[in-house]
């Protein structure tokens, strides 16, 4: 006699089952809905919602018993007789089924598709095993968005193409089984259960297991699957993947699908690129997932074991196909009562020698309608945090798992207004900064920074909306630090400004030419030192006035600004005038004139010739005596070098000179200046050479001698000194010369032949003489 049994979590055992009818498919749950009576009208229903339940079937028909226990998610009084006696609908799910009550957006770095499954399920703690033979890599970032944890891991698993089904473990009474999740992706290389004899008209009676009523069906599906995507760091490398291709026709039914970077797995530990092995197997997946159903038979039996995941075959059928052929068992029907027939239905796929069997893709995957809000996240205390390609980390404000740290997200491609081949143009968001996201074909999985926006915590960095004619380019330096560099924009018609500030060095490269136009003035402000190379030729063109003057700053009330003091040196320049002024010192060329100004000392000084030529050169001094500077000279035609006091005595004695001497004075001279001694001093800085000059003005000098007598022996005392070589030695060779009395002397016995010589070496006359 058959046995049907409900058990719960709540030890209710007065329920006793009608009607019960069970649905089970592969990668999908199992439904068993009980009918069952009572004979108590007020059982309390909400101990049961979302608790522990199993239904059992035992005896019978069934060679062994079958159990499937989870929770149950529904149950409903449907009739209730005035006796008490009362009608209840309950339906049993598996634990799984739970994951489709929870919604979540939720980040995932770093896991395979069977731990992030594996993860979810811990959570609901689902027994369950994982029984994969493929080479599942790590993904570097997968988001569950806006979808339950059941879409998100049925979703995964058909990406991936790993099946599941349950299993009953346990035995005895009902409450003592559990199910256990079976998750493969080859479910095909699974144990077979014995095989099935095929009946066509079975005796009811009959106890041996069978099938009958199969139908075989063979459905046209694409035959060919190709699959595209784009790897950002190949982006030259057409990655394609091609799947087997069945036979004619339907290899020209072709399943072409793009997705960007979903080939690309995790590049963290082990860097590495996508390539032609990764491409097949994902095209290889699509195609069997599209392939499902091609090959199917379908029947109804009595071994109640079957279930989606058994593997069986068939015998005694007339096709040979169906002999012959291996069977996936994906769907189930059991329906029954109490006290009458039961009747089980299902499904199998043909296992195919060339196709793996993979789940249909039939869970959507979230789209991201727009752009999404985040704020660039990265280590503590970091302000910049990026990588070699100029990626950045976020944090999603709907991540309630993120820490706001580098782990907060996957590396994230910024978009530039400019990006080639080692140029363009890159600023890098900072940590705190609000960005705007997007998503490549709308993928959740693929993320790219599009944008940035200002908040109230970062606001725009000047006033809004006063100065709305602003345009601002403007950077912060780091790490902390209150400085910044700018280039702002202001359009207010008639105040246009265009506003540059280096924090601290500018640096500019022009190789070719430049060049730069101001329409009115100009200022430049150097704090420290200013140099410049030109390498050829410098021109520099000024209209009217030039001046360079030398300033200091001085403070002069405490907190404002140093006022800026112009010092005594200064050069003008404006036509026809150049002036060099420098503390009581000027130099100004006026037009035609050079003029040389100083309250003490102006020295020449070479290491060879000091050239002065002109029409006329004139040397004057306002002396005193003893305070001549010593000077030596020499003449082109002829070496004088006259030393002695100075030229005022002499001019005193002698008065003006004659046109001939003016006319001597002209040919060209050449001066040679030497510092002062004490004998000098009084020559008051104008060449001692004016001396020399006596000779050529012997006969002249002849009548002031007689005039002023002894005064004039006084002024010559010293003539010795001032004559030229030639002089002097016919001075030495005049015979009885009174040297305590040189006038005298020189009048009477050395005069005439010193006029002579005077008369034969061309004299040098001073300005002052003129």
């Amino acid at each position: 006699m058959a046995e049907l049994e409900l058990a719960f979590e709540n030890n209710e055992d007065s329920l006793d089952v009608r009607h019960f009818s069970v649905r089970e498919v592969i990668s999908g749950s199992f439904d068993v809905g009980v009918l069952a009576r009572s004979r108590l009208a007020g059982l309390d229903l909400e101990s049961f919602v979302g608790r522990p339940a199993a239904f059992l079937m035992m005896g019978g028909p069934l060679a062994s018993p079958r159990a499937w226990s989870g929770v149950a998610s529904h149950i409903q009084m449907v009739q209730a007789e005035l006796t008490g006696l009362s009608t209840y609908f309950v339906r049993i799910v598996p634990q799984m089924f739970l994951l489709r009550l929870r919604k979540r957006n939720r980040i995932f770095q770093h896991m395979t598709i069977p731990q992030i499954v594996q993860k979810i399920l811990g959570e609901y703690s689902i027994v369950h095993q994982m029984k994969t033979t493929d080479d599942h890599q790590e993904h570097e970032y997968r988001v569950q968005y806006e979808e339950s944890d059941f879409d998100f891991v049925s979703r995964l698993l058909e990406e991936e193409g790993i099946s599941y089904h349950f299993k009953q473990v346990g035995g005895g009474k009902a409450g003592s089984y559990t199910t256990e999740l079976i998750l493969a992706d080859k479910p095909e290389a699974g144990e077979e259960r014995p095989v099935l004899p095929f009946v066509y008209a079975p005796n009811q009676d009959a106890r041996q297991e069978f099938v009958r009523n199969l139908k075989v069906a063979h459905r046209i599906r694409p035959g060919a699957a190709s699959f595209r995507d784009y790897d950002f760091v190949r982006p030259d490398f057409h990655l394609l993947g091609d799947a087997t291709k069945s036979d004619k026709p339907e290899d020209f039914y072709e399943l072409y699908r793009y997705a960007p970077a979903a080939l690309v797995k995790d590049r963290r530990e082990k860097p590495r690129v996508p390539g032609d092995i990764e491409g097949k197997l994902a095209a290889d997946i699509d195609l069997a997932a599209a392939r499902r159903g091609k090959r199917e038979i379908e029947f109804d039996s009595n071994a109640y074991d079957l279930a989606p995941g058994v593997l069986f075959t068939v015998s005694g059928h007339p096709r040979g196909d169906v002999t012959a052929g291996r069977y996936l068992c994906t769907e189930i029907s059991v329906e029954g009562t109490h006290d009458g027939e039961w009747s089980l239905s299902g499904a199998a796929a043909f296992v195919e020698e060339k196709t793996r069997f993979r789940p249909v893709k039939v869970t959507p995957k979230p789209v991201v309608e727009g752009v999404e809000s985040a704020i660039v996240v990265g280590p503590k205390g970091e302000e910049i945090h990026t990588d070699e390609h100029g990626r950045v980390r976020v944090q999603f404000h709907w991540d309630r798992d993120g820490q706001y740290d580098d782990q907060s997200s996957c590396w994230i491609r910024v978009s530039q207004a400019w990006a080639g081949g080692a140029f363009g143009m890159i600023v890098l968001p900072r940590v705190s900064q609000e960005v705007l996201i997007g998503f490549l074909e709308g993928d959740p999985d693929q993320p790219v920074l599009i944008g940035r926006a200002y908040n109230k915590v970062a606001p725009v960095p000047f006033n809004l909306p006063e100065q709305r004619t602003v345009s601002t380019w403007k950077s912060q330096s780091s790490p902390k630090s209150e400085g910044w560099n700018e280039i702002t924009f202001d359009d207010a018609a008639g105040k246009e400004v265009l506003y540059v500030q280096a924090q601290r060095n500018l640096s500019k490269l022009v190789k070719a030419n430049e060049n730069e136009r101001t329409g009115a003035n100009r200022s430049i402000f150097v704090g420290a030192n200013r140099s410049s190379f030109i390498g050829a030729v410098d021109n520099v063109l000024v209209g009217q006035r030039s001046v360079a003057a030398m300033v200091e700053w001085k403070e002069t009330e405490p907190n404002k600004p140093p006022t800026m003091v112009l010092k005594e040196t200064m050069i003008e320049t404006i036509h026809p005038k150049i002036s060099l002024t420098t503390g009581k010192g000027t130099s100004l060329i006026d037009d035609a004139d050079i003029n040389l100004l100083a309250d003490r000392n102006v020295v020449l000084k070479s290491g060879k010739e000091v050239i002065i030529e002109g029409k006329h050169v004139y040397i004057n001094t306002k002396s005193v005596p003893g305070q001549a500077p010593k000077v030596e000279g020499s003449a082109s035609d002829g070496a004088r070098r006259p030393e002695g006091r100075t030229l005022g005595a002499v001019r005193e004695v002698f008065g003006q000179p004659k046109p001939r001497a003016v006319r001597l004075a002209m040919q060209r001279q050449i001066i040679t200046y030497r510092p002062p001694t004490p004998k000098q001093v009084f020559m008051a800085g104008l060449p001692g050479q004016a001396i020399a000059q006596v000779h050529a003005r012997a006969k002249v000098a002849l009548d002031f001698l007689k005039n002023f007598g002894k005064k004039f022996d006084q002024a010559l005392g010293g003539l010795r000194d001032f004559l030229p070589s030639e002089a002097s030695e016919i001075l030495s060779q005049v015979q009885g010369i009174d040297l305590k009395k040189p006038v005298q002397s020189i009048v009477e016995k050395g005069l005439p032949k010193l006029i002579s010589a005077s008369i034969q070496t061309p004299p040098f006359v001073p300005p002052g003489l003129l």
